[in-house]
């Protein structure tokens, strides 16, 4: 997963990751990092990758969940994920 700051957001950031079902509800315990934005030279953004290791996801169902992500406590994005069956 990438991020992106803008230069106002340079420092010391806290990351939550959450998957959350179609009920809004939450499948596993949210993942919690940090990173620290830096900005080399005069870019106006600068890019922070992570990159996941997810042992207890468990998707209990078929259908459709979603991915939130929070930077400092703030939601910032979220995104579907299908869940369905092959065959």
């Amino acid at each position: 997963m990438k991020l992106r700051f803008e230069r106002v957001e340079e420092g010391r950031k806290r990351i939550r990751i959450a998957f959350i079902d179609s009920d809004g509800a939450p499948v596993m315990p949210p993942l919690e990092a940090t990173a620290d934005v830096h900005f080399p030279g005069q870019d106006a953004t600068s890019t922070v990758s992570l990159a996941l290791n997810i042992h207890q996801l468990r998707l209990p169902r078929f259908g459709e969940y979603s991915i939130d992500v929070a930077v400092d406590d703030r939601q910032e994005a979220s995104s579907p994920l299908y869940v369905s069956r092959i065959g």
